[in-house]
């Protein structure tokens, strides 16, 4: 049987759907859902535990946790030896036959889930993600980051071609800059 390049499995767009819904609060469907800049969330990270290719769940946690906290708030305990691992925010950590691989959740999926993206570690997808930002414009974003070194504030898109001070305030409700 040859594999398709078709839409993701309805598992993948299940556990997307649960990651918004979770993320965003019960609230995203309320029809009254107020919709502004004071919507997007700055104040944390999420994580999203797979087992066996299963979604296990959603961990929302206030900055760069250990390994065993997240698993351990979602699903249950861990071996020791994984205990004191840190990850990163917005990782999506996937365990399979007791063997631990995490990755970034991309970026598209923070932002329909109301996240704010880091703009020093975004990537291209990510970038092209944010509404108003195609192919060429993310290139621009990273070159000039590339160039001049990480951004201190999303307000200094406005200087990248193609991003007047008009659009960076447009754009800078998606972006935050540094650790958190």
């Amino acid at each position: 049987m040859q594999k398709s390049n078709g839409p993701p499995a309805p598992r993948v767009l299940t556990a997307l759907l649960i990651l918004g819904l979770l993320a965003l609060g019960w609230d995203a469907l309320s029809v009254n859902r107020r919709q502004s800049e004071n919507d997007l969330r700055s104040d944390g990270c999420v994580y999203e535990l797979i087992i066996d290719g299963l979604p296990h769940g959603i961990a929302l946690k206030s900055g760069p946790s250990r390994l065993s906290d997240i698993i351990t708030s979602t699903y249950g305990n861990i071996s020791p030896e994984q205990s004191s691992e840190i990850v990163p925010c917005n990782s999506r950590i996937n365990i399979d036959g007791g063997h631990v691989e995490v990755s970034k959740i991309p970026g598209g999926a923070l932002v329909a889930a109301g996240f704010i993206l880091d703009l020093n570690q975004a990537d291209e997808q990510d970038l092209i993600a944010i509404p108003g930002i195609g192919p060429q414009l993310a290139m621009r974003i990273l070159q000039h980051r590339r160039s001049n070194g990480p951004f201190k504030s999303p307000q200094e898109l406005a200087g990248i071609r193609g991003i007047g001070k008009k659009k960076a305030a447009t754009l800078a409700p998606y972006f935050r800059t540094g650790d958190m």
